[in-house]
């Protein structure tokens, strides 16, 4: 038992590695009657996975279709036309867009931009808009905050949101051949406009310090009809040593009213390996899943493919870390786990991102003639290896053209203790990163939603992280008949290292540096004192009702992804 104290505890838990204890729970009769009905009243039973192909095709639709509720941090942006947008409104806007990939993020933008040049425009000639029921919970605010303007500024805008990976040269040339965000701008109206930096924000580890590190070749400048121009935004100046994650937002104003929201990230490849966040886990955008694209954290990404390559989708030793498994393989895990925690210990040390990525950079067919800058850039990834279909743990004859530009490839050096590790040591760690990173992805409000309902408002990150799991979960049920894994093992393990105790997570949001809420934005006051009130009133039912609803999700989820997967195979 002592040489579990240092494996997370959801880990423990649903690997069976340490007798569970009687629990001293001061609880009355009523609260445990209470834990009973809600177990009954959310599970298969009582509500039942999809399992109708048109009712499944209909949810995949919803599932996988852009959400309006995605806009509302950039809508809310738009509610102070000439004057200073609050700091927690820049607070989510940044968060928002550094924690997901940049195309992703810019697309998501460029709509918003769209809504809010249209209702100018029907503001200008005077027309009452209707309603919709898909409109986002914004709209109705922004409406009544935009001002009524004779010439509405059409712009086009590229390349929005940078990341970068790497450290900091005391040298301020050196930074700026590599730390140079480039935004192209095109007065595509039939008028000049005026386009300026009206606002900055700079974040390093989550702490708000002054704007001093990012130098701008634009302060305020008239644009003409059918001009463009290329703004450049540099950090020169190296922030303080030992960062995690330096964030800078940049705020462009166009005439007073359109506002663009520059983001420049850069992630210390030097960091904890475990117990990570957003962003400095570095999201990568994953392609090629035949669950569609979405983003996840770099580790996850290197630990999936060594599984893969170890032909651990086949391997029953993986199954056996499972909650409905493990009960009867408990010496088995316990020696798995010690191994764990050694190759976790070991990759602690040893393992470098810059290396990694550079190892991946090099092996490109245009390496030598690419740009020093793209070395320091996240690149695009893979969900499976060059050579691999989905759900198959052996490389198959076949074409992998493009593959190898899609990390990490065959020349991505990662650590020998994790290149070397048996498929269940290599699953074991992956249950310890998703257990020990710092996310919260079931709030409170998910105990009043349904699953799909969830999911479908859920923030990309978070959902990046979810798709990974069900991605990982149906190559793994693919293979069931070799492996012996269920639908049932699969939610419960996930939903015990992917859950975090609600009151914890309200602590966190009680916090000033934390991200506030689309309920913040509705509120004209501060709402903390409201969520300390809802802190107080999460009991030992509501977290077991939480857990269940949670098991419960992720069958739906399963259920709907897993045709799509096999479908798509």
């Amino acid at each position: 038992m002592t040489d579990f104290k240092k494996v997370a505890v959801p880990v423990s838990v649903c690997t069976n590695v340490v007798p569970l204890k009687p629990a001293a729970i001061d609880m009355t009769t009523a609260e445990l009657a209470e834990c009973f009905q809600n177990a009954r009243r959310s599970n298969v039973h009582t509500q039942p996975v999809i399992s109708n192909p048109k009712e499944i095709k209909k949810a995949i639709e919803r599932l996988d279709g852009f959400h309006s509720s995605q806009l509302n941090r950039f809508l809310y942006g738009y509610m102070y036309p000439n004057s200073t947008i609050p700091n927690y409104v820049l607070n989510e806007i940044r968060t928002f867009c550094v924690n997901v990939d940049s195309e992703w993020v810019s697309k998501c933008q460029n709509v918003a931009a769209g809504v809010l040049v249209r209702e100018l425009h029907t503001r200008a000639a005077n027309i009452i808009p209707r309603a919709s029921f898909d409109d986002p919970i914004a709209l109705a605010q922004l409406r009544r905050s935009l001002p009524a303007i004779k010439h509405v500024p059409k712009v086009s805008i590229q390349n929005m949101h940078f990341k970068f990976v790497g450290n900091f040269s005391t040298d301020p040339d050196a930074n700026t051949k590599i730390y140079t965000a480039r935004v192209k701008l095109m007065n595509n109206g039939n008028h000049s406009i005026i386009i300026e930096v009206t606002q900055t924000q700079t974040v390093i580890d989550g702490i708000s310090v002054d704007n001093r590190y990012v130098e701008s070749t634009l302060q305020k400048q008239e644009l003409k009809r059918g001009e463009s121009i290329d703004v450049n935004f540099s950090i020169r100046e190296a922030p303080r040593r030992g960062f995690s994650d330096f964030q800078q937002l940049v705020v462009l104003t166009i005439d007073g009213v359109i506002r663009y929201f520059i983001t420049l990230c850069v992630v210390s490849p030097r960091q904890k390996i475990f117990g990570q966040r957003f962003p400095s886990c570095l999201p990568l955008r994953v392609e090629h899943s035949p669950l569609g694209p979405y983003a996840a954290p770099m580790m996850l990404q290197l630990l999936k493919h060594q599984l893969l390559r170890q032909q651990g989708l086949s391997s029953p030793a993986v199954v056996h870390l499972f909650t409905d498994r493990s009960v009867n393989f408990r010496p088995h895990n316990q020696e798995t786990m010690r191994e764990v925690m050694r190759v976790k210990e070991l990759l602690e040390e040893q393992m470098n991102l810059l290396d990694i990525l550079d190892s991946f950079w090099n092996s490109q067919p245009d390496a030598k003639k690419a740009p020093i800058a793209r070395r320091y850039q996240p690149p695009c990834s893979a969900a499976q290896p060059a050579g691999y279909l989905p759900g198959v743990d052996l490389p198959t004859v076949g074409s992998t053209s493009g593959m190898v530009t899609l990390f990490p490839n065959a020349a991505t050096r990662v650590p020998d203790v994790l290149s070397r590790a048996p498929p269940a040591v290599t699953a074991g760690v992956i249950l310890l990163v998703l257990a020990e990173m710092e996310m919260d992805i079931f709030d409170a409000s998910f105990l009043n939603c349904d699953a799909l309902s969830y999911f479908e408002s859920m923030t990309p990150h978070y959902k990046g992280v979810i798709l990974w799991v069900l991605d990982l979960c149906c190559a793994l049920l693919f293979n069931k008949a070799v492996n012996g894994c269920t639908e049932r093992g699969l939610a419960l393990t996930f939903a015990s290292v992917l859950a975090r105790p609600m009151r914890a997570s309200r602590k966190a949001a009680d916090d000033d540096d934390a991200p506030v809420s689309t309920e913040a934005f509705e509120a004209a006051a501060d709402p903390s004192a409201t969520r300390a009130d809802a802190a107080e009133q999460i009991t030992f039912p509501v977290e077991v009702a939480h857990r269940q609803n949670i098991v419960t999700a992720l069958l739906a989820w399963l259920a709907v992804y897993q045709d799509k997967f096999t479908r798509n195979a």
